[in-house]
Parts: structure tokens; C-alpha cells; sequence
């Protein structure tokens, strides 16, 4: 899988599964037609596969007619709990290759996106297919709880922890230096209008932050202690992005319902 897929997965920044799922609960409120839905998915990804193109309109009309009023994404990782609850068979169905699944939370419908390559590295570029599966529903209420000010007050408390850590080993924090200055340009014009700036800034930011830590730990440190509490502390922060990204995501379709 492209380094550039993982976690950040989606222009400029925002993985794929959160902006599918923002565009899908578009078309669940009816501005964006189901057809669209494929042409709507981050320039990132080269191209859709023709089962994926044709089955998603229909699988996202009958979500509709069935009553669903947002798609939340899920960013499965190893050992990380996250905030949407995946049945065994949703995880097993999100091999490898899995970079994200979109949840119909009410009605416990699951669809695995899953990235490959093809082509030669001249001339190719990365696919994306899906898998449908079974999954737990997921109560409105859990749904609800994620706002804007508390995922963003939990990240900014992760951030904190985090750099003090870091520090306190001698490791320095990896989004210092050239990086640090977030991304650009905007993700705003790759969403539905009707996400709100603020959204689309906190999104950012968490994608920032699963960025630098996921880059962070391909390198190591000057020696093996450090390198160890490094590791552990880019992997807690990373967790905290990635659950920042599902609670902004869930966050920010509510705007759209």
C-alpha cells in the first residue's frame, strides 16, 4: 500500500473513508444524487472498480429508503478499539488492504473500502473496491456524543501529553520543522458545501497529527530506550487522530442531515 494512503487518504489530507462517508450522508439528504457518489471520492484514489461503481448507488439508495440518515467511517487499526464498534466479521472481511469502512449505523450495514495498486509505477495508480458485511448498529446516542469541542478538546489534550513526553525522553515531536505548518490547501472544496469550516479545520488537523506519528514510526531514535517510549507515545497519539478523524467525521455529517 502507498506510503501516501496511510492514515491520510484523501485530498489534501483527509482519509477516504471520511470523505466517502460525508459525500454518502449527501446523498442520503438528498443533494447529491447516488450515481455521483463514485465521482465524489478523493482524487487521491485513481480509479473506482466497475462493481464498486455500479453496486454503491444502489446500496446507498436503499440505505436511504430504509430510513438511514448518515454514514459514519471507521479507520480500523491493530489494537486500537476506535470509537465505531466492528463486528468479527467486518474486521475479517477488511484485510489488508482495507483503508476504511463506512457504517449505516441504525441499520448495522458495513462496507469495506479496500485500496489496491495496479499498473506499473509509471503507469498505474491505486484502485478502490468494497466489500459489504454485517456489523453491530451503532445507537444514536453514541453517534450524538462526538461534537466539535469535545474531539477537539480530547486531541489538544493528546497533543499536550504527547509533546511533554517526547520531550521528556529527548525525542522531539515529529510534526516540528518543515512540516509543521499542517496542510494545504484546503480540504473544504474536496467535501459537501454543507460541512462547516471548523469542521473542516479540526479534520485537518487530526489527519495532520495521524500523518506525522504514522511517519514517526518507520524512523527510530538514538537508542533502543528512547526508540521504545518514542514508539509508545506516537502510537498513543496516532490512536487519539484516529479517533479525532471518526468523531469529527461523525461530527461533521450531522451538519449535513
Amino acid at each position: 500500500m502507498p506510503t501516501s494512503l496511510l492514515p491520510h487518504l484523501g485530498p489534501p489530507g483527509l482519509p477516504v473513508a471520511s470523505c466517502a462517508a460525508l459525500w454518502a450522508t449527501d446523498v442520503l439528504a438528498g443533494r447529491t444524487p447516488p450515481e455521483e457518489w463514485p465521482d465524489r471520492l478523493p482524487e487521491t484514489l485513481d480509479a473506482v472498480t466497475p462493481e464498486l461503481a455500479a453496486r454503491s448507488p444502489e446500496l446507498l439508495a436503499a440505505w436511504r429508503d430504509l430510513g438511514e440518515h448518515q454514514v459514519i467511517a471507521a479507520l480500523p487499526s491493530p489494537g486500537r478499539p476506535g470509537l465505531v464498534p466492528l463486528g468479527r466479521a467486518l474486521i475479517e472481511a477488511g484485510s489488508s488492504a482495507a483503508v476504511g469502512v463506512l457504517v449505516a449505523p441504525s441499520l448495522g450495514d458495513g462496507l469495506v473500502l479496500l485500496a489496491s495498486e495496479f499498473g506499473t509505477s509509471q503507469d498505474g495508480g491505486v484502485l478502490l473496491d468494497a466489500v459489504r458485511v454485517d456489523c453491530p448498529p451503532v445507537p444514536a446516542a453514541r453517534v450524538e456524543m462526538h461534537d466539535r469541542r469535545s474531539v477537539q478538546r480530547t486531541l489538544t489534550e493528546a497533543l499536550r501529553a504527547g509533546t511533554e513526553h517526547l520531550e521528556s525522553i529527548a525525542a522531539p515531536p515529529v510534526w516540528t520543522g518543515a512540516g509543521a505548518g499542517g496542510l494545504s490547501p484546503s480540504s473544504a472544496p474536496e467535501l459537501p458545501a454543507g460541512v462547516p469550516g471548523e469542521m473542516v479545520d479540526l479534520l485537518e488537523r487530526a489527519a495532520a497529527v495521524a500523518a506525522a506519528t504514522t511517519a514517526g514510526l518507520a524512523t527510530a531514535s538514538a537508542s533502543l530506550a528512547s526508540t521504545t517510549g518514542r514508539a509508545r507515545s506516537l502510537n498513543r497519539l496516532r490512536d487519539a487522530a484516529l479517533d479525532a478523524l471518526e468523531g469529527a467525521t461523525m461530527a461533521a455529517g450531522r451538519s449535513l442531515r
